[in-house]
C-alpha cells in the first residue's frame, strides 16, 4: 500500500509504457475537443510591440482617421484570409494592415483608414 505521506512515484496515471500514455492522452484530447480553454490572463506572455491578443480588441472604440466614430468591437471573427472586426454598429472591418492604422490598447481605441466603412 502506498505511503500517503510521500508523493506518488512511477508512471503518470498508473500506466506502464509510453505507448499507453500516448493512447491515454489521445483519449483525453478527444474528450476535450471543442471545449473552450480558460487560463488566467496574468500567465499569458506579454505580446511583442505592435502585437495584441484578440480578446484585448473586444470593447475598443473604432474610429476613422478623421475622427468619425464607427462603433465598438463586438467580436473578432476568424476567417482563412484574415480576421474581421465586427462592430456593435453592424459594420465589419478587415483586420489587415491596410485598414487598421493603429491599435491603442491604453487609449481604448482602434484607428482605421478612411474608405473601409460605409460613408455617413
Amino acid at each position: 500500500m502506498p505511503d500517503p505521506t510521500k508523493p506518488p512515484t512511477g508512471p503518470p496515471f498508473g500506466t506502464e509504457s509510453p505507448e499507453s500514455d500516448t493512447l491515454l492522452w489521445k483519449h483525453v484530447g478527444e474528450a476535450l475537443r471543442g471545449l473552450r480553454l480558460y487560463i488566467p490572463r496574468a500567465i499569458l506572455p506579454d505580446p511583442d510591440e505592435d502585437e495584441f491578443y484578440v480578446f484585448q480588441l473586444v470593447g475598443l472604440s473604432v474610429e476613422e482617421e478623421g475622427g468619425r466614430l464607427l462603433g465598438r468591437v463586438r467580436e473578432v471573427l476568424e476567417y482563412p484570409g484574415n480576421d474581421v472586426l465586427e462592430l456593435d454598429s453592424g459594420a465589419s472591418l478587415p483586420l489587415v494592415e491596410a485598414c487598421v492604422q493603429q491599435v491603442d490598447l491604453a487609449g481604448g481605441r482602434i484607428v482605421v483608414a478612411a474608405g473601409f466603412a460605409d460613408p455617413e
